[in-house]
């Protein structure tokens, strides 16, 4: 619905809106003008993948613990989905840490990294 819309944008936006209210309510409209596009939207990056791959569970097991389809977290692993902030407390529960631990709006060092750079800190 709103690629048609998107599609009509070059006739201006008040004639647009009168020639599709008939067509379609108000707020449709209104959201399909201002929604963003999926690649303008900021990244979630995320270390699904790695956690899982630790812990030796399937993207099946990890899907039925949280309650979604296993694809869903595919499209999670690989930056394809932004998670529900419900479905990122879920994920933190089921790995027991911090939302912030496995979900941020920057590039994510690995693990190791982390932990090198933490160990040579302290030293």
């Amino acid at each position: 619905m709103c690629r048609s819309l998107r599609s009509e944008t070059g006739l201006g936006a008040r004639f647009m809106v009168k020639s599709l209210l008939h067509e379609y309510s108000i707020n449709t409209i209104f959201y399909c003008m201002v929604r963003k596009k999926r690649s303008e939207e900021a990244p979630v990056y995320n270390r699904l993948a790695a956690l899982r791959a630790d812990q030796g569970l399937t993207r099946q097991q990890v899907a039925e613990a949280v309650g979604v389809h296993y694809q869903t977290i595919g499209y999670l692993e690989r930056g394809e989905y932004r998670p529900s902030l419900l479905l990122a407390l879920q994920i933190s529960r089921l790995f027991k840490l911090p939302v912030e631990a496995i979900f941020s709006l920057d590039p994510m060092s690995s693990m190791s990294e982390q932990l090198f750079d933490s160990k040579r800190i302290s030293s």
